[in-house]
Order: structure tokens, then sequence, then C-alpha cells
């Protein structure tokens, strides 16, 4: 049941954040418009997959805060 997890968020400690440590903040996040708008990250990868879903509230061990503009 559900979408299999990817190798390589185990590889990166893919994990519930904490504090102002999440995804969110992380350079690597984007929002997509597929059928929905769901959230990917450029390191775990860009595709359409359920299984490459991620969200905003985890954070994984290359986390990088966004830069202030």
């Amino acid at each position: 049941m559900g979408a299999p997890t990817l190798k390589i968020k185990d590889e990166l400690n893919y994990r519930i954040g904490k504090g102002k440590k999440k995804c969110l903040y992380c350079r690597f996040f984007h929002l997509t418009l597929l059928e929905i708008s769901e959230s990917r990250c450029d390191i775990i990868g860009l595709n359409p997959e359920r299984a490459y879903r991620i969200t905003y509230h985890n954070v994984c061990d290359r986390y990088e805060i966004k830069a202030q503009s």
C-alpha cells in the first residue's frame, strides 16, 4: 500500500524536520503543478511519480537554507 520509499530518501536520512530546519526553507524545494500542487526536491528528483513527493515539514542531510532576496 502506498508509494515505495526511494533508496535516495534512505541515503539522505529524509525525516521530520525540527524548528525552522524544514524542506520549505531549503533551496532545493519546489512546488510543481501536476494534477494538484505537489512538492519536489532537486536532489531527490523531480519525477512525477508518487515516490518522489516530499512534504514541506521534513528535512534531509543535504538541507541548505534559501538565500534571502
